[in-house]
């Protein structure tokens, strides 16, 4: 089981990859796919979506996740918003991608819920590198179900 999904991570081409026992984790930064407080995709986007899809096209079989996320500048249902968006647009190109658009998308935004560093520090100062990676688009893709032996 794990040996199909260590060797999606092995291949990433620089992606951000983690394995989960959820499935294989790629971190897409917003930065790096949209200009700021916007969910439409940049010039530069589709290279870092390109490496992405090919992973998709090697995973296993099985429903896609795109789970849109932001830091927590403004207020939570702007940001909740925001992240469905732009969890919408990157579900939205691998569907229009050979080989990737045959598959389910599972499309969610979790705003400023989840996020994975602090935006702020301790003493409540700002964090702008924590607030940069907590704006992502996590593309979870299934692993290896075993078969019963």
């Amino acid at each position: 089981m794990r040996a199909d999904v260590s060797a999606l991570a092995a291949d990433s081409s620089g992606l951000n990859v983690r394995v989960t026992d959820m499935g294989t984790i790629i971190d897409l930064a917003a930065d790096a796919l949209f200009d700021f407080d916007k969910s439409t995709l940049t010039a530069v986007a589709e290279t870092e979506l390109g490496k992405a899809a090919e992973l998709i096209r090697k995973s296993p079989p099985g429903a896609i996740q795109v789970i849109g996320h932001t830091d927590s500048k403004g207020d939570d249902a702007y940001n909740q918003k925001l992240s469905e968006a732009r969890a919408k647009t990157v579900a939205d190109w691998f569907g229009r991608q050979v080989g990737v658009r045959q598959r389910e998308f599972q499309v969610s935004g979790n705003g400023e819920t989840a996020p994975i560093a602090p935006n702020e520090v301790t003493g409540g100062a700002d964090n702008p590198a924590g607030r940069a990676k907590n704006r992502r688009v996590e593309v979870v893709l299934p692993t290896t179900v075993a078969l019963p032996g």
